[in-house]
């Protein structure tokens, strides 16, 4: 293979085509594939019948054309095969919801978060069982060890996650993951240790290192240098991750590309070392082979200790082909050695589009391509070193924003310290330690100790940016769209390719959309509104023309994590909602206002309303008073209740009534029967186009007497999928249908959105963005 490789169309050697084509082809089949199938097969094959047309011009005659178009039913071919064959391993729904028992393998590390742990499973052979791999919750557990073997009963469902704008697709990473199903333990019977495996073996060293670095220690900083060891996170604090974001700098805690080509490159250049001194057999092997393979063992050797992941398997294939020029004697192109690591990646597993750090770590090394190879001058390693930062700094700004990251514009400077401090003197130094460990724990544990107070200053200096000044230099917000960051990325490009001083005028234009964002707000009189997808609890957005008030923030799983972080804030960062005029927390439950303390250390609130006591909260709180009304451009709030004297907090729930243009959306929060029948007996019309049900459709609420004075066009319900209350109950639905309402779900159907002041349009998150690897739910 040279330098311009190329394929030859066999009748007519002049039309040659170039590799480089063909894999870029190959490509973009994969990505169009993956992006078009949907969850039905049948509808799949018509949607593969549509991506087939171009092969029609393509293939006509023997022209330069068709071996391209070979490569792109290749392509079509990789991407419908893994669509079925992930749709294949979908557990039936039958099995949802039921007890199970199982003999199972503890799989990789268990996460230790606090009241539960969290870990995989595989199921032992032997068994007759429709899943081979889930992950599993156990509250209240015993201590877990990889490769034990247990007698597990278990409630599984599928693995959902949240399905709103912005959120983490757990669907797609369930597949990529190969987790089948999630679920909790009902109950366990030790069965003893699993047998001899290196995987077991490897995940037990991870855990050994993680409990020795914990009790050496006992400090703060312990989880980063664990996660740097191991690749295990679990052990990062939320402040620490907040810390970490806000500079610029969480990839360094995070082993991927970065830290897997700093061994290789730490491998090949002490090979080199060695073979200079005479140290190395280099009359029989050439040296620079010799430093390949080390690289790649060196590489290979860390990805296997840091748990194999798939962005380390992914930076592991970029290595090994980069390194395929001394190993194997190939001359091809960076681009077309580029495009190959890309299609080998996506062969592997197509599903990596769908995770950001594909295109993040790709579009950095495309940047760095286009920006060094072939380029003279920079001779200095600063010079170099400094331009690589900017150019990944350029690029990456705009797709972190778009993806609702902040982004410091101080990053590009403090990376410039960071990533020689962490990547090239921690993990080598750490390493370093764990190889001491095995011949002396004195030293280890004083390497140890000093790791941990350099990473002690690390983390200050990193405090230390934490001030208003650096704070406002990061950007938060977007306005651009996915046609801005397409323009944008050119422009850098332009910015960056030599001798195109005649585009640069083109500059400017290409950064209109960021500029002079276009807003899209309401139009007076209307509302739009999102009940948003957070599990069993309850957070639904209402925005007019120039005002946003959030009525209930859902619910605070863990101490370090809250469906407003998870939900809540990724949606009023894609809706560029920068603060909220007024909170309104129906009532004081935890799924109601766990969110509350995370979404005001996060965004501007101008006040928080309440029916009820905030456990936990010491803000201050405006009651909601009963007939209470406002107006925000033409569009009427009042409240129908709250604030009362019943003994029970939901029945003191904010019940919010919202009309804008003749149409109205009642609000209940968790009131009961009780509180229904004092709403029908006052003299305020219930009458409502929307209707939130009442306590996510328990069977104390949303009575026929309720409904019929409601008499909703449409029913919302919030409730979590297969939760453990049984909401919405039998008993409420089978009200509803005797209504003809139209009933919609968060549960199945994602987040709900609509015009309030419109004719009923809504449709759900997951039926505007619908996969082959999202299942359907009814």
């Amino acid at each position: 293979m040279t330098n311009k490789t190329r394929l030859l169309c066999p009748e007519n050697n002049k039309h040659s085509i170039r590799l480089g084509s063909c894999v870029f082809t190959y490509i973009a089949a994969i990505v169009l594939a993956t992006l078009c199938l949907g969850p039905s097969l049948p509808l799949c094959l018509k949607v593969i019948g549509v991506l087939l047309l171009p092969l029609i011009p393509l293939c006509a005659g023997c022209s330069r054309l068709r071996i391209p178009a070979v490569f792109y039913l290749l392509g079509l071919t990789v991407g419908f095969y893994h669509a079925v064959s992930t749709q294949n391993l979908w557990v039936e729904k039958g099995l949802y919801g039921q007890v199970l028992t199982m003999k199972a393998k503890v799989q990789g590390l268990p996460s230790d978060l606090g009241d539960f742990q969290r870990f995989n499973v595989s199921l032992l052979p032997g068994q007759e069982a429709p899943f081979k791999q889930l992950r599993l919750s156990w509250y209240g557990g015993p201590e877990l060890q990889p490769g034990d073997q247990w007698l597990l009963t278990v409630k599984l469902k599928p693995p959902l996650g949240n399905s709103s704008p912005g959120v983490f697709d757990m669907q797609a990473w369930a597949a990529r993951e190969g987790i089948q199903a999630t679920g909790y333990v009902v109950s366990g019977i030790w069965l003893g240790e699993g047998g001899f495996s290196l995987v077991d073996w490897r995940d037990q060293l991870r855990q050994r290192i993680a409990i020795t670095v914990k009790s050496l220690l006992q400090s703060d900083s312990s989880g980063l240098l664990i996660a740097l060891m191991t690749g295990d996170k679990s052990g990062v604090l939320p402040t620490q991750w907040q810390q970490l974001n806000q500079t610029g700098t969480t990839h360094l805690m995070v082993i991927s590309g970065l830290h897997i080509g700093l061994m290789a490159g730490l491998g090949f250049w002490l090979t080199l070392m060695l073979g200079r001194l005479g140290l190395l057999p280099v009359n029989r092997v050439p040296l620079p082979v010799i430093a390949a393979v080390m690289a790649l063992l060196m590489a290979l050797s860390y990805a296997v200790l840091a748990g194999f992941t798939v962005p380390v398997q992914r930076a592991l294939v970029m290595t090994g082909l980069a390194l395929s020029g001394p190993l194997f004697g190939i001359r091809a192109k960076p681009s077309t050695l580029y495009l190959l690591a890309l299609a080998l990646v996506l062969t592997i597993d197509p599903l990596a589009i769908t995770s950001a750090g594909l295109w993040y770590s790709f579009a950095a090394v495309a940047v760095l391509l286009y920006g060094f190879v072939g380029r003279l001058g920079m001779n200095e390693y600063w010079q170099r070193w400094g331009h690589s930062q900017w150019l990944v700094f350029l690029l990456l700004f705009p797709l972190l924003l778009f993806n609702g990251q902040g982004v410091s514009l101080l990053s590009p400077v403090i990376n410039l310290i960071a990533i020689p401090f962490v990547a090239g003197l921690m993990v080598p130094a750490a390493l370093f330690a764990l190889l001491l460990s095995l011949f002396s724990l004195t030293l280890f544990q004083w390497l140890l100790v000093l790791l941990d107070r350099l990473m002690s200053y690390f983390l200050l200096g990193l405090g230390w940016l934490d001030q208003p000044l650096f704070k406002s230099l990061v950007v938060e917000r977007h306005d651009a769209g996915m046609a801005g960051v397409t323009f944008a990325s050119l422009a850098v490009f332009i910015l960056l390719a030599p001798g195109a001083f005649t585009f640069f005028r083109l500059v400017p234009v290409l950064f209109l959309p960021w500029l002079l964002p276009k807003q899209k707000t309401p139009e007076f009189g209307l509302a739009k509104i999102a009940v948003l997808d957070v599990g069993q609890g309850l957070s639904v957005l209402i925005r007019t023309h120039s005002h946003s008030l959030l009525y209930d923030t859902g619910d605070a799983v863990l101490p370090r994590y809250s469906m407003a972080e998870r939900v809540v804030l990724p949606y009023l960062r894609q809706q560029k909602i920068s603060n909220l005029d007024r909170v309104v927390i129906s009532h004081g439950d935890r799924d109601h206002a766990g969110g509350l303390d995370s979404l005001k250390s996060s965004i501007r609130v101008a006040s928080v309303w309440a029916g009820s006591g905030i456990p936990d909260y010491s803000g201050y709180v405006h009651p909601c008073e009963t007939g209470m009304f406002w107006e925000w451009d033409q569009v009427r709030f009042e409240f129908l209740a709250g604030n009362g004297q019943w003994s029970m907090t939901n029945d003191r729930s904010c019940v919010l009534k919202v009309t804008a243009n003749g149409q109205s959306l009642l609000l209940t929060g968790d009131i009961s029967g009780r509180v229904e029948t004092a709403l029908l007996k006052g003299s305020k019309v219930l009458k409502s186009d929307y209707l939130l049900l009442p306590h996510h459709g328990s069977r104390y609420s949303g009575s026929s007497a309720f409904l019929n004075a409601v008499q909703p066009e449409v029913t919302l319900i919030s409730a979590g999928y297969l939760n453990r209350f049984g909401h919405p109950s039998a008993e409420v639905l089978d009200r509803l249908e005797a209504l003809e309402t139209d009933v919609f779900n968060t549960a199945t159907g994602g987040t709900l959105e609509f015009t309030l002041g419109l004719p009923v349009d809504l449709r759900s998150w997951r039926q505007r963005h619908s996969h082959y690897w999202q299942r359907p739910l009814m």
